[in-house]
């Protein structure tokens, strides 16, 4: 018998020959990570891709499952959003996140005539430059990638082109779980050795062995459903959010500086309330050009809007990635600058709701597919 434990979906599985068993004990097995509280602060925007091959798993099924999902993450946090990967020729997939989970479930022909699965690391690979943009206007959010392959799937052969990706991107934070179908823990020693290198590259993740999908796929779908713990909270304490300083340089190329704002007339700060002084111009965001600050007010409020690299931070009307000279930043937050001034200057500003915000834009724009040229990264 072989014991198996995934500690994410709070169950032990049991695998015995061909069977799968559940059972309910959820004792902590020797060497586990200590026990960390699950994200119920940011919401989730998730990708599942499908990557595999329709004569293996029934579709009819595959779509149960996915429903199952998206009805549970809804259950929990009807903030969160969902993309879909598909295979029929070039991936394909909508340009951005969207709340309307049944134009996804729409989508899933239960009949395909033609899937063309490729290789895992070209799907993160695709998956993660996706996520950069949406990173660039949609901040926090734990990011997901779930990719369910079956026993015809590709096995990794190029892992080293996703792992400089995923050490940059890994604390937006993105998090994998691969999912693999009519395969049994083991018959793949060097797949499976080379999917968990993958997946520890990232924010976090699991490996999912299912040999018989009939039996476990629902229940699966449902488990994964559940947030993602967030390990920076053991103990419960709140960590403040770091990237690396060898990938400042990445967060500072995608984002934007705030702009001088000409003519301002009366334009006033929405931090400080003051109009233009001498040397003192007002600038705005780059992207909405509705967020507007001096720019030593756009310094205070990257104290508490910045992603972990201390100049880049989010506009509070768009959420746009925005930066300034990082020697500026520590000018005026240096020690000189007494907290009080600061939080008496950033509570002024009016912050918009993040998900208010993305609803309206998703009920206003029609669901468009794309089309990747994923075949060029082969």
């Amino acid at each position: 018998m072989i014991f198996t434990r995934y500690h994410l979906f709070q169950i032990i599985l049991f695998i015995n020959d061909n069977q799968i068993y559940l059972t309910d004990n959820c004792s902590i097995l020797p060497g586990s990570p200590p026990m960390v509280r699950p994200n119920t602060e940011r919401s989730e925007d998730t990708i599942l891709a499908l990557d595999f091959d329709p004569k293996n798993v029934n579709m009819r099924m595959v779509k149960g499952g996915i429903k199952a999902f998206f009805e549970k993450k809804h259950a929990a946090d009807k903030s969160d959003r969902f993309n879909l990967v598909l295979f029929h020729g070039n991936p394909s997939y909508l340009e951005d996140f969207t709340f309307k989970s049944e134009y996804l479930l729409s989508l899933i022909d239960e009949d395909p005539q033609h899937i063309n699965p490729v290789p895992v690391e070209n799907v993160i690979f695709m998956c993660l430059t996706f996520l950069i943009e949406v990173f660039k206007k949609v901040g926090q959010k734990f990011f997901r990638i779930i990719i369910l392959t079956d026993q015809d799937t590709k096995p990794v052969t190029k892992e080293f082109m996703v792992q400089d990706l995923l050490d940059i991107t890994k604390e937006m934070p993105v998090y994998i779980d691969i999912v693999r179908l009519n395969v049994k823990q083991g018959q793949e020693d060097e797949n499976e050795m080379k999917l968990r290198s993958i997946i520890k590259m990232s924010k976090g993740g699991e490996l999912i062995y299912v040999p018989k999908p009939k039996k476990l796929l629902d229940t699966i779908m449902e488990e994964l459903a559940e947030k993602k713990f967030n390990e920076a909270d053991i103990w419960e304490e709140e960590l403040e959010i770091k990237i690396p300083d060898k990938h400042a340089s990445f967060y500072e190329n995608i984002a934007e500086d705030p702009r001088i704002i000409d003519a301002p007339g009366d334009t006033k700060c929405m931090a400080c309330f003051k109009e233009v002084g001498d040397g003192n111009m007002l600038f705005k965001c780059a992207v909405c050009g509705n967020a507007v600050m001096h720019e030593r007010c756009w310094a205070f409020w990257s104290k508490t809007a910045n992603i972990g690299v201390r100049h880049v931070f989010r506009c509070p009307i768009c959420f746009s990635l925005l930066k300034l000279p990082r020697e500026f930043i520590e000018d005026v937050l240096g020690v000189e600058v007494a907290e009080e001034a600061v939080q008496a200057t950033i509570q002024n500003v009016q912050v918009t709701d993040q998900t208010e915000l993305l609803r309206e834009k998703d009920s206003k724009t029609a669901p468009k597919l794309i089309e990747s040229l994923l075949d060029s990264l082969a």
